[in-house]
């Protein structure tokens, strides 16, 4: 598992982003395509990918790409993310904009 300069670029780009900055994460625009979400999702997930990648916190990273995937592939929840800027699992979060 070797970690090539880029590898490392990307972990360490990814663990500086806000943990809800999901956009950020995944390099993509608000006005994206759920293709366009996709695409960049298995880009950084092979990049991130702790099997491909031997960067210590590769694990860590690989987990903040897949949850920015989870809420940004799934209509429901990215439209509730657009709408509050908040991550739609945190529940704590959503129970104080009720």
């Amino acid at each position: 598992r070797d970690v090539t300069p880029e590898k490392q670029a990307a972990v360490l780009r990814i663990l500086r982003c806000e943990p809800t900055a999901f956009y950020e994460i995944l390099q993509l625009p608000r006005t994206c395509t759920d293709a366009e979400v996709k695409k960049a999702y298995r880009k950084l997930s092979l990049l991130t990918h702790p099997d491909k990648n031997g960067h210590e916190q590769a694990d860590e990273a690989f987990k903040v790409v897949a949850r920015a995937f989870g809420i940004l592939g799934d209509k429901e929840k990215r439209d509730r993310y657009d709408e509050t800027g908040m991550d739609p699992d945190d529940r704590m979060a959503n129970m104080k904009t009720q």
